[in-house]
């Protein structure tokens, strides 16, 4: 069975379930992570360190909206960072559910 995006929003409503969105500060990485955070998300939103100030914005808007976010900083076509990464949201989010990229 394939979860509709109604179940998935009863789920994350009822317990905080952590999606990572990688090149989140712009386009569809970005809309993807608001989206997921309105539905009730907590979300780890990545880009490269060069992206910093439009994935701040990102953040602050989620943010603003009520929903919880972090930021992380990784290229993730390099394993080691990606490994980083995961670990680090993992870490601050007490797990990781989705991974959208």
């Amino acid at each position: 069975m394939i979860p509709t995006p109604i179940i998935l929003k009863s789920l994350a409503m009822a317990m905080l379930v952590t999606a990572l969105v990688t090149g989140a500060s712009r386009g569809i990485g970005r809309a993807i992570a608001c989206r997921l955070s309105r539905d009730g998300f907590g979300v780890a939103i990545n880009d490269l360190p060069s992206q910093k100030s439009q994935l701040e914005e990102v953040h602050a808007y989620i943010t603003q909206q009520g929903g919880k976010a972090i930021t992380t900083f990784a290229n993730v076509s390099v394993e080691s960072e990606v490994n980083q990464m995961v670990e680090e949201v993992v870490e601050q989010m007490g797990g990781l559910d989705v991974v959208s990229g």
